[in-house]
């Protein structure tokens, strides 16, 4: 009974985490640019040496530098209104969940973090996005600056991010569709020529065809107190263990130096951004590594390491199954009163109960996601954009209501 009750607080949390900005979670993936950015290092050979060879190595630095500049390779979407919206409701659904539930490691939101990202950025310069000149700026601030290489990353990783998108856009989703690159005719300067085909293509598509999801490990790999790397990590960037496996700090925790750098890099070359602060994007990257890890992370046993991109034929079942397994040791149920009390100490019982409660909690996920996934058709969830009907059939299950902001 008492894990029944564990997996209801459960399914709550992680519907409410999952669910709560109501808008779209699958936009602009951001894996395509770490995998991308990870079978590229040397593009950075003539520009940082240093760093390159840090890149490259095995070491614990070189796997923080990896680390971070995966975390930079991210992070031009973060900055983006919708990418800021995520992790704000991830972060306020967590630190506001429900009294009977208990929450731990990442997902025990300080009162520090929340209150960070209650205040927006400011943007009077163009967003990371879409100021190429400005990363450059930084990075070659950077580079003459006598930090780390893992301090240098996430900047050099946001620069590689905007590369990326350019020849993206420019050169490989424009192909396509059949053209050797974009060209906007003076009809149609109102809008990207081809954003609707790249945007769903790189929606839906691209995450699907990354043939190696090792990066997401090293994205999430934690260290043992004394410094050696330790192959375990969930939610949160960075963690740290004692000897004995046992979790000690987190994100929240950390001084993470690659922020302030960022920060400091922006504000050498006078990036003018409102509110830019280490605190800030500190908080907000730690609801962004949630968020990720709900989208490309892994079981406890590092099983189905890529989440839901890395299985295409996943269907609305097997999302909230691997929703529930990596979030089940963090969240758990609070001492109940009484008669269930009680029954809470009582080891056989909730043996018996097991089977009856995971049968309980199934149905209620896929009471949740049905109306998400084409009324809960047995149907993987890319089957939907693969044919028209598909798509219909899963439109007409969004509830009227809701039906503007999904449009």
């Amino acid at each position: 009974m008492a894990r029944m009750y564990k997996k209801v607080a459960l399914l709550t949390v992680m519907i409410g985490i999952f669910f709560v900005s109501k808008r779209n979670l699958w936009a602009f993936d951001i894996a395509t640019h770490m995998y991308i950015g990870s079978q590229t290092f040397d593009l950075w050979q003539n520009f940082d040496n240093t760093f390159y060879n840090y890149l490259i190595q095995s070491s614990d630095e070189g796997i923080m530098t990896r680390k971070f500049y995966y975390i930079g390779l991210t992070l031009p979407d973060l900055m983006e209104e919708e990418g800021l919206a995520w992790s704000k409701a991830i972060i306020d659904t967590l630190y506001n969940h429900p009294p009977e539930v208990e929450v731990t490691r990442a997902l025990n939101i300080y009162s520090s973090t929340y209150n960070q990202v209650q205040t927006d950025f400011i943007f009077y310069d163009p967003k990371p996005n879409q100021n190429l000149q400005k990363l450059w700026e930084m990075a070659n601030y950077t580079k003459n600056q006598n930090w780390d290489s893992f301090e240098k990353a996430i900047v050099y990783g946001a620069l590689m991010h905007v590369i990326q998108d350019v020849y993206g856009h420019m050169v490989l989703q424009p192909s396509l569709w059949g053209y050797g690159r974009t060209i906007d005719p003076d009809s149609a300067l109102s809008e990207f020529l081809l954003r609707f085909g790249e945007t769903f293509h790189e929606v839906f598509y691209t995450a699907t065809y990354i043939p190696n999801w090792t990066f997401i490990k090293e994205l999430y790999q934690g260290l043992f107190i004394n410094g050696f790397s330790e192959n375990v990590g969930f939610m949160e960037f960075l963690s740290l263990y004692d000897q004995s496996g046992r979790y000690v700090s987190g994100w929240q925790d950390a001084n993470v130096t690659p922020v302030q750098k960022f920060v400091d890099a922006a504000n050498a070359v006078n990036y003018n951004i409102g509110n830019l602060s280490y605190g800030r994007v500190k908080a907000y990257l730690h609801g962004w590594g949630i968020i990720n890890f709900l989208l490309y992370g892994y079981r406890w046993d590092f099983s189905d390491l890529g989440g839901l991109f890395s299985h295409p034929w996943w269907n609305a079942n097997d999302i909230a199954n691997f929703w529930a397994d990596i979030g089940d040791e963090d969240i758990h149920l609070g001492q109940l009163e009484g008669f269930l009390g009680w029954l809470q100490h009582i080891p056989f019982l909730d043996i018996v109960f097991r089977e009856i409660g995971e049968r309980v909690i199934h149905q209620k996920i896929y009471e949740a996601l049905k109306r998400y996934i084409a009324c809960g058709s047995s149907r993987s969830w890319s089957t939907f954009t693969e044919q028209t009907a598909y798509w219909d059939e899963a439109w007409a299950c969004v509830p009227e209501n809701e039906r503007p902001e999904f449009y």
